[in-house]
């Protein structure tokens, strides 16, 4: 019974990623060789086409990460374990319980400990995106304000200017007038 769970173990660890260290989803090759989650290669990318890797410390250079090959091997560990524990009815994240209930998030078996915990992980996760997006729209809105209030600067400006010019073209247009007529 200890081969099994070290086995277990063994997987879990091969098919977690360990930028998130949950399970994989979407997994992608970097050049360097090492696979994290899709999505947490583009969070730690942020607003840059720069990616050092945090196992090798390698920098790559990438573009569009979409176009970062799928790690298919992976893909394929991650469907027989995902089997192996539907078929077993053991915990999805322990390895270890036997799995009681599915998260209503992601469908994971789970045990009622593992299942409180993943659930906690879960509320703390959207949490930090609702934060991330509501930080974004305030920034959205700051910058909106401000390309408001120069558009309308640029506008008042631009009016004005026109006004002044009409004024000057109108003096013209009366001098030339006076002139012609006297």
């Amino acid at each position: 019974m200890t081969t099994a769970i070290c086995s277990y173990e063994n997987i879990r660890q091969i098919t977690s990623c360990t930028v998130c260290n949950r399970t994989f989803k979407d997994p992608r090759i970097l050049p360097c060789g090492h696979t994290f989650c899709i999505d947490c290669i583009r969070n730690t990318m942020l607003d840059t086409t720069i990616m050092a890797c945090s196992i090798c410390l390698a920098k790559h250079t990438i573009v569009n990460v979409d176009l970062l090959s799928q790690n298919v091997a992976l893909m394929q560990l991650l469907h027989i374990r995902k089997i192996d524990i539907v078929q077993n009815k053991q915990c999805a994240i322990c390895n270890v319980q036997p799995s009681i209930t599915s998260c209503a998030h992601c469908s994971r078996q789970a045990c009622v400990s593992c299942l409180e915990i993943h659930r906690q992980e879960v509320i703390s996760d959207i949490t930090r995106e609702t934060m991330e997006i509501e930080r974004m729209s305030d920034e959205l809105k700051l910058a909106l304000n401000q390309t408001s209030n120069d558009f309308r600067d640029q506008c008042d400006e631009t009016f004005q200017q026109a006004n002044k010019r009409f004024d000057e073209m109108q003096k013209n247009l009366k001098l030339l007038n006076e002139r012609l007529c006297a």
